[in-house]
């Protein structure tokens, strides 16, 4: 099949080392090892490496037209701009796809969700051919919630239209179906479709990162962006209580973001600089050797309501064969079974995670032991196999609806 892959939000840029952009590269590939032509349409392609199978198309960023309320509003805040500039790319996307749908028809638009975009269901309409949405959050409350919002009754607009006249729409975890489904989408149009994991990359052997301090003791890991919701207050005052009842051992942080300066601030303060190393940013293809270097990799997420993500990290750590230490929130549990293949701990609770942190730091049969398990537990969850589930659905699509596929 030939398939428009679009993408309008322009802060992921397709070949950065963002969880997004990784998402899109992964599904990208997944449908081209499955045998499919795949056009990826976006903002911001930056540069594809010579092995990417897809074809990249740059979609126009133009100025967008204001209104009179707009140029008001933008004497104090640049925001109405910003989401004015994404409405005007997102019927950029729009005409693209139409373009190169009449040179070569699509048979299938698979959109991942952006805040300002109605252009695959919109086009899908136009060119009667489905449009599959992947939804990895609730776009329109984390805008709020965590950033700002202008244009509200425009954005409220756009996720309605997305939500009632989607064909099809994968959410990442049990949470984002059911805003899916509270906002308009039909209950047997909306998939959960977990994050997947490159399995060929992320393996128990290979390559394992050096790190300043002494190679002989093991290391407490976490990877990923240094952000408010992944819990890392805690997993700091939890390292520092493990430390304090005896056990030598050092605390791996892989990743960047907001939250360094705080990590820094701790380990100075608490007098453990020799023990608390913070990568900075890695790019995505040698996190895996990171991973390696963890004895215990940990999602230490805090108590947030709702929790709908599905933590890339957590494949990856298991897919790299490390014993995990995870919260028991939102779907983690349905990944991990403690004691089995990892161990969960009660969100928020540090003493808890400190426990949790000794028993493996003090049982290294155990860490293998759960290690193994991890590792295996990951058949079945690889991008390949998520597109495969994709296009499946599609196939059903088009037979119920007796559409002859164009390729």
């Amino acid at each position: 099949m030939r398939i428009a892959f679009a993408s309008a939000d322009f802060g992921i840029s397709v070949f950065g080392d963002k969880g997004a952009s990784i998402h899109i590269q992964e599904m990208v590939r997944a449908f081209c090892a499955a045998g499919h032509e795949v056009e990826v349409f976006a903002p911001r392609p930056g540069g594809a490496p010579q092995s990417f199978p897809g074809k990249v198309h740059g979609v126009a960023v133009t100025l967008p037209q204001f209104t009179a309320d707009d140029l008001h509003r933008a004497e104090t805040d640049d925001r109405v701009f910003k989401e004015r500039r994404n409405l005007a790319i997102a019927e950029n996307l729009a005409a693209d796809l139409k373009r190169r749908h009449a040179a070569a028809p699509f048979d299938f638009i698979y959109e991942r969700l952006s805040l300002w975009s109605t252009a695959g269901v919109k086009c899908a309409e136009a060119l009667g051919i489905p449009c599959i949405i992947e939804m990895n959050a609730p776009l329109l409350e984390e805008q709020q919630q965590y950033r700002k919002l202008c244009l509200k009754t425009e954005a409220e607009a756009i996720e309605a239209s997305v939500m009632r006249n989607a064909d099809m729409i994968f959410a990442v975890s049990d949470g984002v179906r059911h805003y899916a489904m509270s906002k308009g989408a039909s209950a047997e149009d909306v998939f959960v479709l977990p994050n997947g994991v490159d399995v060929d990359t992320y393996t128990p052997s290979g390559d394992v990162a050096d790190i300043p301090g002494d190679a002989s003791l093991p290391v407490i890991g976490f990877s990923g962006s240094l952000k408010p919701w992944h819990g890392l207050e805690d997993l700091l005052e939890a390292f520092r209580l493990v430390h304090n009842r005896g056990q030598d051992c050092r605390l791996l942080i892989a990743g960047d973001g907001p939250h360094r300066a705080m990590i820094e601030g701790f380990a100075a303060g608490a007098r453990l600089k020799d023990r608390i190393h913070v990568t900075g940013w890695i790019q995505h293809h040698h996190m895996p050797a990171y991973i390696r270097r963890m004895d215990i990799a940990t999602a230490p997420y805090p108590e947030i309501e709702p929790f709908y993500f599905s933590p890339l990290k957590l494949f990856e750590y298991m897919a790299c064969g490390r014993a995990v230490v995870a919260s028991r929130i939102g779907q983690i549990p349905d990944v991990i079974q403690t004691g089995e293949n990892g161990i969960l701990s009660e969100p928020g609770n540090v003493t808890a995670l400190a426990d949790n942190l000794e028993k493996l730091l003090r049982k290294p049969q155990l860490r293998a032991q759960l290690g193994r398990a991890a590792h295996a537990s990951m058949q079945g969850r690889s991008w390949f196999d998520s597109g495969l589930k994709v296009v499946s659905a599609v196939r059903q699509l088009h037979n119920k609806k007796k559409v002859t596929l164009a390729s």
